[in-house]
């Protein structure tokens, strides 16, 4: 007599069709909570921003209503837009013992910019303008430099090296 000591072909069935609806079932919940948070947290954060603007409102009205405070200008709303200046560096001129760094910045608010130059540890300006001639430098070594521009709300640093040429 022959004896099956082996799973049988539909106890195998069962027990996969059992495995699958117990996933789905588990993926179902565990889908749901994370949708339940980030809706909720998304409600949240909508409630926080609503409130922070609701308050800035209020600040700026408040002291527009109060005489001989500080009222609300022209200059209040561009430091609250202001943006950052835009930064080109570009060495040129180099020699053995010289060379030439011109930084150009352009401020979409109409801020003045200065300008300020450090090399090896050296700074030069701030300054209006953002050219530097470079003299005295030692042939073959590598300078590394940052370029400091600020709009006098917003500063950027452009960093960068030159390599004066071997003799």
């Amino acid at each position: 007599m022959k004896t099956n000591k082996g799973i049988t072909l539909v106890a195998l069935i069962v027990t996969i069709v059992t495995l699958l609806i117990l996933a789905t079932v588990s993926i179902e919940i565990v889908d749901n909570k994370i949708w339940h948070r980030a809706d909720a947290t998304a409600k949240e954060v909508n409630k926080q921003m609503e409130e922070q603007e609701m308050q800035e409102e209020n600040l700026i009205n408040t002291w527009e209503q109060q005489p001989g405070k500080l009222a609300k200008s022209a200059t209040f709303e561009r430091n609250r837009n202001n943006s950052k200046p835009i930064v080109t560096v570009t060495p040129s001129n180099i020699t053995t013992t010289t060379a030439k760094i011109v930084a150009t910045g352009v401020d979409n608010d109409g801020d003045t910019l200065s300008y300020a130059l450090t090399i090896n540890n050296k700074t030069y300006g701030p300054s209006q303008s953002g050219t530097w001639s470079l003299t005295g430098l030692v042939a073959g070594t590598k300078y590394y430099y940052t370029v400091k521009v600020s709009d006098g709300y917003d500063t950027v640093l452009e960093k960068g090296s030159i390599q004066t040429l071997y003799k």
